[in-house]
């Protein structure tokens, strides 16, 4: 119990804006240390996290739910071949840690995505694009992520992922009361993704402490026993 109590507080110290306690494990991720091993509890406490900030919405996860997000995680890091992309719905949340826009990421420069993108130019930055219908969107759309900072880029998409499982698991709850989260980036999507995003990303501090916190080991150890529980 004291465990979990720990974490409710820790959780309000995010959604507060207030600092988080520095710790060792904080170091910026670079490339050289970025593997599935050393990012799969960042990844898990991050999901955690993330789902935990929706509490106090129309969107709130119960305990079950936050527990089920934890058990159809999966953190992976493929070498290539084809499904190199992070998905998620009710039953799955799969974050690729070599998901191509990661790759762009590390190498600087925007590759493999649409044309339209390409004239998103910012110095020692890569575009992070969103899906064409909402990539403007003043919210949840796409930004600029600095060369190397691969913690802000799983942010994105950790967050990207969390509000499909939150939508198809709502829906799959109550079909005629969430309706309208069927359509996978309709507004429902749009509505969850922009509360997480701006919690939790779009501001750089704001970011950074949300990353630092998930880094902490005290949320790792935490997160543990709620896996092992």
């Amino acid at each position: 119990m004291g465990s979990l109590h720990r974490m409710a507080r820790r959780s309000r110290i995010i959604n507060r804006g207030a600092s988080a306690p520095h710790h060792p494990l904080l170091e910026r991720t670079t490339p050289m240390t970025y593997t599935a091993d050393s990012q799969r509890h960042f990844i898990t406490t991050m999901v955690y996290n993330a789902i935990d900030g929706l509490d106090g919405t129309n969107f709130a996860m119960n305990k079950s739910q936050k527990a089920n997000a934890l058990e159809v995680l999966v953190v992976k890091k493929p070498n290539g071949g084809s499904g190199n992309c992070s998905k998620a719905g009710s039953k799955i949340i799969i974050i690729n840690l070599s998901y191509w826009q990661i790759k762009n990421v590390i190498s600087g420069k925007y590759e493999n995505g649409h044309k339209c993108f390409d004239d998103k130019v910012l110095d020692s930055h890569v575009y992070w694009n969103e899906y064409k219908s909402f990539d403007a969107n003043q919210k949840c759309g796409g930004m600029f992520v600095a060369t190397g900072d691969v913690d802000h880029g799983n942010t994105i998409q950790v967050l990207h992922e969390v509000s499909h499982y939150v939508q198809y698991t709502l829906y799959k709850s109550d079909r005629t009361k969430w309706a309208w989260m069927r359509k996978p980036h309709g507004e429902g999507f749009i509505r969850i993704y922009s509360i997480l995003r701006e919690k939790f990303c779009n501001d750089p501090a704001t970011r950074a402490m949300f990353i630092e916190t998930c880094k902490d080991r005290e949320w790792v150890e935490l997160v543990d026993a709620l896996m092992a529980a």
